[in-house]
């Protein structure tokens, strides 16, 4: 059972019945704990503090208490918060500012994502005007998620004719490898990023579903079946960051030695959603999946502070090809969330609800900002805010670039993402 201790957050009694595929009682509490931190410690951060009540859109760049610190408008984070205000909107409640949020986000982007070729850019000012044009194939896919969402809670036919565009824009771009800009992760030469067949995967199926267009669908699972089968290695049990262009490891190499947990866990709870929710008609796929994310959780975690590691060489060699591999951000735990969750929805095994238990209880410990709302970004490896450590000695060398960036770039996407995915998973299985 869940229970709240004086600090509000949520601990576990861990003699409660784990072994039995019944769903668990502590579920409608835990339900309740995750609606109630949605709604009423995270999100009022976003109405209140990045909303740009007069020329529409989101300001990106805020410091944690909530000051714009430029007003500047990054598009990723409009793309992505549009997808947020609209899934809140469809999937928790249909609360008028909410859906404001959303129509003045995607008015903005309509008006000033695109540019040349009807490519989405990738920084705007204030006003709209492009200050970096298309920088980064993965704006596509946050773009077609956020457009499918907002048209789900509108009816908007140009929401689904703009995705539809940048559908067929990224299937094109998708299929010359190494032609493609892919800020802020170069790709190395000779090498395939599992990054953008992850986010696309979930954005054409998402499409596709939406649209009952089979064809953008079977894009969407093509490329999913190739996260499960090219970028896992069943010998390491791990799932690369970097393959070759012949879609076989590259261990000689520091990127074909890189995971990356949270790009893991992540991907994962898309394939057991892409083929066990939007399409169930491969369930094994989707049982694989859920089997993948027991090692991968094994291998992220931090034996030694706890939390989810950044980046790994999986040989141990040093340096790492991933920067900061040591930090503890706040996204993979918050993918870890319904990723733990549909596990245990999809293979009803103990192990899910005991990695969830171990995640949840040591993220809301640490992450929640209990002074300004929302979440601290980035801990340290022992689990502080990077902004408060005292002693930087301990930090790895690039440290000091961190606190600089922390990140600087803030925007309402992985937790409250995370929180929605996870309350709609238990709303199925209770």
């Amino acid at each position: 059972m869940i229970t709240t201790g004086p600090d509000g957050h949520a601990s576990y009694d861990r003699d409660g019945d784990r072994n039995s595929d019944r769903v668990p009682a502590e579920f409608p509490a835990l339900r309740s704990f995750l609606h109630h931190h949605l709604v009423e410690e995270v999100m009022p951060f976003w109405t209140t503090h990045a909303l740009d009540q007069e020329r529409g859109g989101l300001y990106s760049f805020l410091a944690p208490d909530g000051t714009v610190l430029d007003q500047n408008k990054s598009i990723v984070s409009n793309t992505r918060a549009l997808y947020t205000f609209s899934a809140l909107v469809r999937h928790i409640e249909d609360r008028p500012k909410w859906r404001r949020a959303a129509d003045s986000i995607y008015r903005f982007l309509l008006d000033n994502g695109r540019g040349e070729q009807g490519f989405w850019v990738y920084l705007v000012d204030r006003d709209g005007r492009t200050l970096i044009g298309e920088n980064s194939l993965v704006v596509e896919a946050f773009a077609i998620g956020g457009l499918v969402e907002y048209f789900r809670i509108s009816g908007e036919d140009d929401a689904v004719a703009v995705a539809q565009m940048s559908y067929r824009n990224a299937l094109a771009r998708l299929a010359r490898p190494g032609t493609y800009k892919t800020a802020p992760y170069p790709v190395p030469p000779g090498m395939r990023p599992h990054r953008e067949a992850m986010q696309f995967s979930l954005a054409f199926c998402e499409l596709g579903d939406a649209t009952g267009d089979r064809e953008i669908l079977e894009a969407g699972r093509r490329l999913g079946r190739d996260v499960l089968d090219c970028f896992y290695d069943p010998e390491r049990q791990v799932l690369h960051e970097y393959i070759g262009l012949d879609n076989k490891p590259h261990r000689e190499t520091p990127a074909g030695r890189c995971v990356v947990p949270g790009h893991a866990i992540e991907t994962l709870w898309f394939q057991m959603y892409n083929f066990g929710r939007i399409d169930p008609d491969d369930p094994e796929r989707a049982r694989r999946a859920a089997r993948m994310l027991r090692p991968a959780l094994e291998m992220g975690w931090d034996s030694e502070y706890g939390g989810i590691l950044l980046g790994m060489d999986i040989e141990g060699k040093q340096p790492e090809f991933w920067k900061f591999g040591t930090m503890k951000r706040w996204w993979p735990v918050t993918e870890a969330l319904p990723a733990c969750l549909m596990a245990w929805e999809t293979l009803r095994e103990s192990w899910c609800l005991d990695w969830y238990r171990r995640i949840h209880e040591w993220a809301f410990a640490r992450f929640p900002d209990s002074v300004h709302g929302d979440w601290h970004q980035n801990l340290t490896r022992e689990g502080k805010p990077i902004r408060e450590a005292a002693d930087l000695a301990g930090l790895e060398p690039a440290a000091r670039e961190w606190i600089e960036l922390d990140l600087k770039v803030k925007d309402p996407f992985h937790l409250p993402r995370g929180l929605i995915m996870a309350i709609n998973t238990l709303d199925r299985l209770t």
